[in-house]
């Protein structure tokens, strides 16, 4: 009976461990599949997660991070660590004994980790072993089992918040994935649209170049017309001259060649439709790539704006104030035009940022060199720039593709790449080529923005960080 007593004791306080940290549980509460655990485990189990909470045993998800106290559990876990104590302390000292040779074990060997008699020490079994009293050894090896079985909880407690990060993955996956496919959907949108756009203007172009190809065979028709006319004229007097006699014939026959040989037929037309050519962006995909590669954070340098110019209190936009503030002189602010420049510097290499241009008559956006004295600060030498100027679109010195209608109230991305030697300038987000600057940069450049006197800002875009 006291070994059925002693297994139902055994089974009992293995119920009343907790399974994240092994021990008895202190504060129990149970959780939607019915699991018990310590209080303190199982918030630590569920920290920083927010849709889905997996049971730590069975991995069922609950829907909400809710569980309820077991004041019942408790009690019984106390009195199973009561019941413990007392078989402890009831338990009689038993006298071991060496069934070999039948004298009381009160050594072990360290060696082979067995408990001996002093007769088993007797040459050859244990001779020469190093051995220890039986309590020594029993102390030590407790010692020895306590350290490892807080190392064994430690390890338990890492893997149960290894296996919560874990469970936090497929939903930083889902998020990650949606972004992705947000992304990927809003740059098909964007093409779908320029390319709609390209598509109605190609029509447009082709239409046009057909009433014209239509109206010029018209008009050769009409000339073949009027040959055709003209040859049956003469086809009807060259059979009323062959009609006539000897005499009449030769006598008005020298009338005749020269009105018919001076008769030439007009070209003739032939339909030969030009080879439509689309603008589509050349950089579409790789402009992505680019302004993930390349991005930089540009901002505005109070210090070498025009008077006239305020800037904004985080220096990302700019606009004009017929009122000028009051700022003190300095050597590098401008004083001729309405002209601000940016950080950072670029000395080599390649940089990427975007400039959102409002509805204002005059603009001007690129890189001008640093050292350039304030007064020379405008487009042309030592500056290159897209500039609207008297309602007109302008590139000095750039290779372009035909300049857009309007860019008012867009955002222009520029790309610099210093060792190339070349600026091109974008019209985002559909990331149409508008023109390139070809150089060789020897000096260090700056941004460089000019905004006319209007109310409306010119701002400066903080490039987003892509995965």
């Amino acid at each position: 009976m006291s070994v059925v007593v002693s297994e139902a004791l055994m089974r009992l306080q293995a119920e009343t461990k907790c399974p994240v940290c092994l021990d008895d549980l202190n504060d129990p509460v149970t959780i939607e599949c019915g699991h018990n655990f310590c209080r303190a485990c199982i918030r630590q189990s569920w920290a920083d997660l927010q849709e889905k909470f997996p049971c730590p045993v069975c991995r069922f998800e609950c829907e909400e991070c809710y569980y309820r106290s077991n004041a019942q559990l408790g009690r019984m876990v106390q009195i199973a660590r009561q019941l413990s104590t007392s078989r402890k302390r009831r338990r009689p000292e038993k006298t071991n004994v060496c069934e070999k040779h039948g004298q009381v074990l009160t050594l072990f060997c360290e060696e082979d980790l067995e408990v001996l008699c002093p007769e088993c020490m007797q040459p050859p079994d244990h001779s020469g072993h190093r051995t220890s009293p039986l309590g020594e050894a029993a102390a030590r090896h407790r010692v020895r089992l306590h350290n490892y079985a807080k190392l064994l909880r430690r390890q338990a407690l890492d893997t149960q918040q290894l296996i919560s990060a874990q469970s936090r993955a497929p939903l930083e996956l889902r998020e990650k994935a949606q972004t992705r496919r947000q992304r990927l959907a809003c740059e098909v949108e964007l093409l779908n649209r320029f390319l709609e756009r390209e598509q109605q203007a190609a029509f447009q172009r082709l239409a046009e170049e057909e009433q014209q190809i239509r109206q010029k065979l018209s008009d050769n028709i009409k000339a073949f017309t009027g040959y055709k006319a003209t040859l049956q004229d003469l086809l009807a007097r060259v059979e009323g001259h062959s009609a006539l006699s000897e005499i009449e014939l030769l006598s008005q026959i020298k009338h005749f060649y020269p009105r018919s040989e001076g008769e030439i037929s007009p070209p003739l037309f032939s339909i030969n439709l030009p080879k439509e050519a689309c603008n589509f962006p050349p950089q579409f995909s790789a402009l992505q790539k680019i302004r993930r590669e390349f991005r930089v954070d540009i901002i505005l340098d109070p210090e070498t704006a025009y008077p006239n110019l305020c800037i904004s209190p985080d220096r990302k936009s700019v606009h004009f104030v017929k009122k000028k503030p009051s700022s003190p002189r300095t050597a590098k602010r401008a004083n001729a035009n309405p002209v601000v420049l940016g950080f950072p510097d670029f000395y080599s290499g390649r940089h990427f940022w975007q400039v959102e241009v409002g509805d204002v008559p005059q603009w001007a956006v690129g890189v001008c060199r640093a050292l350039m004295s304030p007064k020379g600060r405008r487009v042309g030498q030592g500056c290159w720039c897209l500039q609207l100027q008297d309602g007109g679109y302008e590139a000095p010195g750039a290779t372009r593709a035909a300049l857009p209608q309007d860019l008012r109230d867009r955002t222009l991305g520029l790309f610099l790449d210093y060792e190339l030697g070349e600026l091109s300038i974008y019209d985002m987000p559909e990331g149409a080529h508008i023109c390139t600057f070809s150089d060789t940069f020897t000096e260090s450049l700056r941004p460089y923005f000019y905004i006319g006197p209007d109310a409306k800002q010119l701002k400066v875009l903080r490039e987003p960080y892509f995965e």
